[in-house]
């Protein structure tokens, strides 16, 4: 081979390398959330805060003792409807075919808090498992689709943004780039997800609730929703060693989790008052608004084609 062609061989083998290496670089500080694509999405200023609505006569009643048992504390009846209300949201929505949503998230990987964001949902439930997602600010016109197709158990992501004329690519949900900024597998995406997340914790409190209390905040209205809000504290960490508290805003009407916030511990160290703790311990913000349950979604909504990945 004459030195030209060497020349210019190796000259194609440091091209690509380095279109490589930014494509990885990229991707390793992309956040990878739920978010549904496809139209044209509007503009968010994020997720609505939950204000006070008059007494609702038609809430669901709190559990009733049995006169025969010990009585329940309030916190103890907070909690078993706090549980109640989830396992009936869970229930729900999982009876539902598909659904689209808007996701909104703020979170805190590795000791630093990530941007706000505000994701555009499509989900499915039969015949399988299927989201797609498709971000309104942060990286705009970033998707993801999973699974990628039929028989994959990858997702498979679009970049927005800067990076948007770059080909999608495939990963697995689990692997280290997938979560490098990011809490939860998209396995886990949607609004079941998160209901299947925060039940496992409320039934593991009930089996003990020693060191937890739980208290309960009623007529509270959420993205038009009436809604009621379930705090609940632990008093060590090895009562719970994830959260020290969490914030939980139902929807009285089915049950689902449309607004949940958690809170870590600060250290022996941390001498702060309960704002301060709580600005420098909040982990996770998640709410979901401008649910539809009536759209019937297909196949197509989940092809790679009809989005141009």
């Amino acid at each position: 081979m004459s030195k030209t062609s060497q020349s210019r061989s190796a000259g194609l083998r440091n091209f690509a390398a380095a279109c490589l290496g930014i494509l990885c670089a990229g991707f390793l500080h992309t956040s990878f959330d739920l978010v549904p694509a496809g139209e044209e999405i509007s503009k968010s200023s994020g997720p609505p805060r939950a204000v006070p609505v008059p007494t609702d006569t038609d809430a669901k009643p709190e559990p009733v003792e049995n006169a025969d048992a010990t009585p329940l504390t309030p916190s103890e009846k907070a909690l078993r409807l706090c549980t109640d209300m989830l396992r009936d949201g869970a229930s729900y929505i999982q009876g539902l075919d598909s659904y689209t949503v808007t996701f909104h998230k703020h979170e805190r990987i590795g000791g630093d808090m990530q941007p706000q964001q505000s994701i555009n949902m499509k989900v499915m439930h039969r015949p399988g498992f299927a989201v797609y997602m498709k971000w309104q600010n942060f990286e705009r016109g970033r998707q993801i689709l999973y699974p990628a197709n039929e028989t994959s158990d990858r997702m498979l992501v679009k970049f927005g943004g800067l990076r948007r004329l770059l080909p999608a690519i495939k990963l697995d949900p689990n692997c280290s780039a997938a979560m490098a900024e990011t809490r939860y597998p998209i396995s886990e995406a949607g609004i079941l997800g998160m209901s299947k997340q925060i039940l496992s914790y409320r039934e593991n409190d009930l089996k003990n609730t020693d060191g937890v209390t739980c208290t309960q905040f009623d007529d509270v209205e959420f993205d038009g929703r009436r809604c009621r809000v379930f705090q609940v504290e632990y008093d060590n960490e090895k009562r719970c060693k994830t959260y020290r508290k969490t914030l939980m805003t139902l929807d009285i009407e089915h049950g689902i989790p449309v607004h949940v916030v958690n809170y870590t511990w600060a250290g022996a160290q941390a001498n702060f008052d309960s704002e301060q703790l709580d600005q420098m311990t909040m982990i996770e913000d998640y709410s979901f608004t401008d649910l539809n349950t009536s759209s019937s979604l297909v196949a197509g909504d989940f092809d790679r084609g009809t989005y141009r990945m």
